[in-house]
């Protein structure tokens, strides 16, 4: 049997049960875009833990029930809600 990875954009990712979580290490800004010039959609605080919707480069498009926008991958490390938590 060849498993096959799942989507990882919009409601296919939300439907999916192997969803990738993250959790931020620090204060992380979380941006429109996936490049460091890109407007800030909002800030979070450290150890807040997002679904990751997709992966462009060193950015993740992360958020909760929908995508919040985009978080360079160095603010955050993965998140393993079994053992409730991050391995850093």
């Amino acid at each position: 049997m060849t498993a096959s990875a799942p989507a990882q954009t919009g409601a296919a990712a939300q439907g999916s049960a192997l969803l990738q979580r993250v959790a931020t290490a620090r204060p992380a800004v979380i941006r429109t875009e996936p490049e460091m010039a890109a407007a800030v959609a909002r800030t979070v605080p450290a150890k807040v833990i997002m679904v990751v919707f997709q992966r462009k480069d060193d950015w993740l498009e992360v958020g909760s029930s929908y995508a919040w926008g985009w978080v360079h991958s160095s603010f955050v490390y993965p998140y393993d809600p079994s053992s409730g938590a991050g391995s850093s």
